[in-house]
């Protein structure tokens, strides 16, 4: 196969790409997110095979979605004469020398109609609460810590997202939602915990800064603790913190 016969075929004004297969252009088409959809080609016997390179569902991931119903998506395509492979690649074969520039554009607006559907029939990806990630992240942070750590406050027992013993002071570390309830249980046992005499607890309240956070609730946040994002609570020392 001439691969310089295919560059003239398809436009030589495209972005062209060798690759192990074959080769890849830059289509004219764009998914929702921005992507530029990327068609690779490679010999199909005396013709070509084109497929998208996986563009359908990066977007998808894109979007924060799944999607886990290839037969109806298979059957969608295959309507317009494309397939869709069991490891995700929009496809068509037996594409003839000549006409590769058409069928760049039309594989390229199937991996667009593709992805489409599927984000209008997909589910969202369930979001990792935010509980759980500061109990992983922070075990891996600093081992010396416990999850669901437990501390005596003047009134009770309370437990903690995560807690540890540094330096003769007591860290205790509460993920927080911003709804009344979550601040409110945050507070209280961090106050309750500070007034147990000579007490030296320091309580850091974690927030997702992508929220919808009003600069009250975080005021709010300050009676009991230190607000702070999950990263930075990963990156920065803990002395550095408390001031």
């Amino acid at each position: 196969m001439d691969w310089q016969l295919i560059r003239e075929a398809i436009c030589q004004g495209r972005r062209f790409t060798m690759t192990e297969e074959g080769c890849c252009v830059r289509a004219d088409t764009m998914m929702p997110s921005g992507l530029v959809i990327k068609v690779h080609i490679r010999p199909d016997g005396d013709s070509l095979f084109l497929h998208d390179g996986g563009a359908a569902f990066d977007e998808l991931a894109c979007q924060g979605l799944s999607f886990s119903k290839l037969p109806a998506l298979r059957r969608m395509l295959g309507d317009t004469g494309f397939g869709i492979s069991t490891d995700g690649l929009v496809h068509r074969s037996r594409v003839p020398l000549e006409k590769v520039a058409t069928g760049v554009a039309f594989l390229a607006d199937a991996s667009l109609r593709a992805a489409q559907f599927m984000i209008e029939r997909a589910e969202a990806i369930a979001a990792k609460p935010l509980d759980r990630e500061v109990k992983e992240a922070l075990r891996l942070r600093y081992p010396q810590g416990r999850p669901n750590f437990m501390v005596a406050g003047k009134n009770r027992q309370h437990r903690f997202d995560f807690g540890m013993s540094v330096d003769g002071e007591t860290v205790v570390i509460e993920a927080v939602n911003p709804d009344h309830a979550s601040i409110n249980a945050a507070i209280v046992k961090a106050l309750d915990v500070k007034e147990v005499p000579d007490s030296r607890t320091t309580a850091f309240f974690v927030i997702d800064p992508l929220a919808h956070w009003k600069s009250d609730q975080l005021n709010m946040l300050g009676l009991g603790g230190i607000s702070i994002t999950l990263e930075r609570l990963k990156s920065a020392p803990l002395h550095s913190l408390q001031h």
